[in-house]
């Protein structure tokens, strides 16, 4: 593994105007109203590891588990069909010329008129799950392109929510750049948490949606009566996730805002190499991880500004420091079952934690409080699960 120290991070400079655009307090708000209407809708566990913060030799660790998410395995859910539900509110909204809520789509009330509507992304299985679970929660169609590295098993989950996957030969970022031509072409709204220029409203929304899990995960530190989190990894991918939680921590602790790493594939590291050359810059590995939520080449435009700000480190793992990270999640007395994705940040926290030059460049000492998060549940195939 390997740590890199941000040399842009401002974590204590106040929460720009530029930055509320994208994750605001507001907007966190009004996703969690709408996600919480939803009758499956309940916040995921939040573990207490006191062996591991004892191993350690640190004040505290906590693990946000994901797995349990509407039955959907993964904290994607919370941006993808939320998305879908505000495109199609506002879409029917216009077309009717009165305000349709997202409480009515959810009752059905107008299928007749999202039947017609396809919305379309890529993904290496999580988010396009979430996608095409909305679609069919809110009653439109869902064409999603799998990159060539994703594993069958999460290309059937997403086609057993209904939706029509196309298999494609290229990388992630190859199906990303297919699909929103694609998308053109049939009429199909693309439902992405990348952005690129001219494209930038609909993922501020998927990363609005994540915000929910850092919500609730602060809200269940407090119920617990435990310390706010002095340091936090969070995965890295196109960087939404990573950017939704640096937001909404900005904003709601400005006073106490943690420590933030990323964490990535050493493979697939487009945070790290944007971190590097001081702007969004592509990942210069081979993309062939067994993390394949996180085997992206390139960083979300709008998610850079956050994370240049308010990351203090990128830690790189190995595929085999993350498998054995899934077996030692496993064989806790309360076990925890997760993918590769979900252990990344337990991996990350365990090469950290055993060095002591990383320990000092972040800061972590007998009093820090960790905060991880467990991005997805167990993947059939990948660590026995």
């Amino acid at each position: 593994m390997s740590l890199f120290a941000n040399p842009s991070a401002k974590p204590d400079s106040p929460y720009s105007a530029a930055e509320r655009d994208v994750i605001s307090l507001a907007g966190a708000a009004e996703a969690r109203d709408a996600i919480s209407l939803c009758p499956a809708y309940e916040a995921t566990p939040l573990h207490t590891m006191a062996a591991e913060a004892e191993a350690w030799g640190i004040n505290a660790v906590y693990f946000k588990d994901e797995g349990p998410r509407f039955g959907l395995n993964a904290f994607k859910s919370l941006g993808g069909a939320y998305a879908v539900a505000r495109v199609l509110s506002a879409h029917l909204s216009e077309q009717l010329g009165h305000e349709v809520s997202i409480r009515e789509l959810a009752r059905g009330e107008h299928t007749v008129l999202t039947a017609p509507i396809t919305v379309a992304c890529a993904s290496s299985g999580n988010h396009g799950r979430a996608v095409a679970a909305g679609a069919r929660h809110f009653g439109c169609q869902a064409v999603i392109y799998v990159p060539g590295d994703t594993l069958e098993a999460r290309a059937k989950a997403v086609e057993s929510e209904g939706a029509k996957v196309v298999r494609h030969s290229g990388t992630y970022d190859d199906a990303v750049r297919d699909v929103e031509t694609t998308a053109r072409d049939e009429g199909w709204v693309v439902i992405s948490d990348t952005s690129w220029p001219g494209y930038e409203d609909i993922p501020k929304t998927v990363m609005t949606g994540y915000t929910v899990m850092a919500a609730e995960a602060l809200e269940q530190m407090i119920a617990l009566d435990a310390p706010r989190p002095t340091h936090v990894i969070i995965q890295g991918g196109v960087g939404g996730v990573a950017a939704a939680t640096c937001g909404y921590l900005a904003e709601t602790l400005p006073d106490d805002y943690p420590t933030m790493i990323v964490v990535e594939p050493e493979a697939a590291a487009c945070v790290l190499a944007s971190a590097q050359a001081g702007k969004p810059s592509p990942a210069t590995g081979d993309l062939q991880t067994i993390v394949g939520p996180l085997n992206c080449q390139e960083v979300s435009a709008i998610a850079w500004p956050i994370l240049a700000n308010r990351v203090t480190a990128i830690a790189t793992v190995t595929d085999d420091e993350i498998l054995a990270a899934i077996t030692d999640l496993g064989a806790r007395d309360t076990a925890i079952g997760t993918g590769p994705a979900g252990a990344a940040g337990y991996a990350a926290a365990k090469q950290i934690l055993a060095n002591p030059g990383m320990r000092e460049t972040l800061g972590l000492t007998s009093n820090s409080v960790l905060l991880l998060f467990g991005t997805e549940g167990s993947v059939a195939g990948v660590g026995g699960g």
